[in-house]
């Protein structure tokens, strides 16, 4: 079989989806409009050395509209005898399936796994692993933000989307304010004291 991921996320609009299904499938890019016929067509051919396609749309949820149209293509596809199409779709909503319209949810099939959301170590060890190569969080920022996100959501995107916001403020705060009022304030030590250097006499010149 062959295997092919969509982020609905990523696409412009939902109806782009078809555009990418086209360049995955027929190596060729088409305007949603027509990708859309392009893809009826070739599911609803019958071809013996085609080989069976795994579609995997993640975000899901973004693929909503007011009609549904691209979510019921997308899973009326594989009822097609001729389609040799699997869809597999993931969504952070968990009740999506009771959101859709009727005709769409009876396309879906009843087979859902659910995924519990993360807990704080598990979304410390996500953060730190990330962001391993900039060294900019200490680590009690990173424990943090596992906590606070955790105790709301579980949701790992959550997290990194606050880390990101967080440097983009840094930056902006340094932009405008330069960074020397940043720095850790300078500790006296007994050494500083001693190579203190007193204050020159004045001396006046003899006459």
């Amino acid at each position: 079989f062959e295997f092919y991921e969509i982020n609905a996320m990523k696409l412009p609009t939902p109806k782009h989806l078809y555009t990418e299904l086209c360049k995955n499938l027929l190596h060729k890019h088409f305007a949603p409009n027509t990708a859309v016929k392009k893809l009826e067509k070739y599911f609803g051919t019958k071809d013996s050395t085609r080989k069976v396609c795994v579609l995997l749309v993640d975000e899901l949820d973004y693929l909503l509209t007011r009609q549904q149209k691209v979510m019921y293509n997308v899973f009326d596809w594989p009822t097609q005898s001729t389609a040799k199409l699997v869809c597999i779709g993931i969504a952070n909503t968990m009740d999506l399936k009771e959101r859709v319209l009727p005709r769409v949810a009876s396309r879906m099939g009843t087979t859902r796994v659910v995924f519990t959301s993360y807990k704080r170590a598990q979304l410390t060890e996500i953060i730190q692993h990330r962001l391993q190569e900039t060294k900019l969080f200490s680590d009690d920022a990173i424990r943090y933000c596992a906590m606070a996100v955790a105790g709301v959501s579980g949701d790992c995107r959550t997290a990194l989307q606050i880390c990101r916001r967080a440097v983009e403020l840094a930056q902006a705060h340094i932009h405008e304010h330069g960074i020397d009022h940043l720095q850790p304030p300078h500790k006296k030590t007994k050494s500083d004291a001693k190579n203190k250097k007193k204050p020159a006499r004045n001396k006046r010149g003899a006459c």
